[in-house]
């Protein structure tokens, strides 16, 4: 399961009708994806990327300049395309992977 992928645009209004046209009829849609495993799977699917080919572009842990509890690696795919793994933990209820539950 892929939580983002990022497309650049000038345009984001623009670009979200033209990829929302594009990909809802193969069944995909922009959604608020839920955190699973956390930090730990990091490593995990970090390990396995770049057992398979991956080349490092940077390890996983802490990224502090993208808030509290935010852990991330980055690793090069074996096209070359640069793959960005995140754990959300400084969003409410993430912290360990669960997802939040409201009280409504």
């Amino acid at each position: 399961m892929f939580s983002h992928i990022t497309i650049g645009s000038n345009d984001l209004e623009a670009a979200g009708r033209f990829y929302d046209a594009v990909l809802i009829p193969l069944g995909l849609c922009r959604r608020q994806v839920v955190p699973d495993g956390g930090p730990a799977a990091l490593d995990v699917a970090y390990a396995a990327g770049m057992g398979v080919g991956g080349r490092d572009a940077g390890t996983p842990g802490p990224r502090q300049h993208y808030g509290d509890g935010y852990d991330g690696a980055y690793l090069f795919d074996p096209d070359g395309n640069k793959v960005h793994l995140a754990f959300r933990g400084d969003l409410e209820g993430r912290e360990t992977g669960q997802p939040e539950h409201s009280s409504d």
